[in-house]
């Protein structure tokens, strides 16, 4: 979860969203061979990156769930070999080498556009080094149908999760490489404890802390506290309006009450 709630922070594929998609995922990932810590990283990042591509973050995950199932289907492997390329043999080649399936398929594409024509490997370095999101996609798109990437992949959600890869390999490489270091810096118990320190969630508390005491206090007494709170209510309303207007004063007060509880 430390490891998801750093790669939430990176995009607008947030936590609750990964949370929700991983054990949809995984799966396909424990198929091709990769589990655990190596799988969330790759997981998060890719769901971050494929959010580029899409208009919705359910949209996303579906796109990158239609990629996974068509790694090794007989369709992809025959649209590779059409194209000219052992898509088997490249694959098992890669992953020897230390990279996940997903990277390995990634890798045989640029390669694949890089033989396609003499100029586009530079063409897609150029369209990859576009610093706004926007038009960097739209040159890859444009990448993308110019050496007919479709021939590769006839499954348009799969497209759409590839085109977004494509152009942001860098930060999907950043965000995976920080997610696996995030394993274990317990992010969310930091996050936590930022926003229960927060003034809102200490009145959230205090509120319940008062509720608790009434309780205790029981039924009975109730009533006496009841008719004290609404005769004190004018005296804090015009307190907390005068406190409003001289937050100095206010603040230096409290300064010496606090000093003077310390000597006693």
């Amino acid at each position: 979860m430390n490891m998801l709630g750093y790669a939430g922070k990176a995009g607008q594929f947030e936590v609750k969203d990964m949370a929700k998609w991983l054990p949809s995922l995984t799966p396909y990932y424990q198929a091709l061979g990769v589990q655990g810590e190596q799988a969330v990283a790759e997981i998060g990042a890719s769901l971050q990156i494929a959010r580029k591509g899409a208009g919705t973050s359910d949209e996303a995950a579906n796109n990158m769930r239609n990629f996974l199932t068509k790694l090794t289907s007989p369709d992809t492997l025959k649209d590779f070999d059409k194209a000219g390329i052992d898509l088997k043999a490249s694959m098992k080649s890669l992953v020897a080498d230390g990279m996940t399936p997903m990277q390995a398929m990634m890798t045989n594409i640029e390669n694949y556009i890089g033989k396609k024509s003499p100029q586009a490997a530079a063409e897609f370095t150029k369209a990859m080094s576009i610093k706004d999101d926007k038009e960097r996609q739209m040159a890859v798109s444009r990448l993308a149908e110019t050496y007919k990437l479709g021939e590769l992949f006839q499954d348009q959600q799969a497209m759409s999760f590839i085109r977004p890869m494509l152009g942001n390999k860098d930060e999907f490489n950043r965000i995976k490489q920080g997610s696996q270091n995030a394993a274990n810096n317990n992010g969310i118990g930091t996050d936590y404890a930022k926003r229960m320190g927060s003034a809102q969630e200490q009145m959230k508390s205090f509120k319940i802390h008062v509720t608790d005491m009434a309780v205790t206090i029981g039924n009975a007494l109730l009533p006496a506290v009841n008719q004290t709170l609404v005769a004190v209510k004018p005296m804090i309303t015009a307190f907390g309006n005068w406190a409003k207007q001289n937050p100095q004063l206010v603040a230096s007060i409290v300064k010496i009450v606090g000093l003077s509880l310390i000597h006693i």
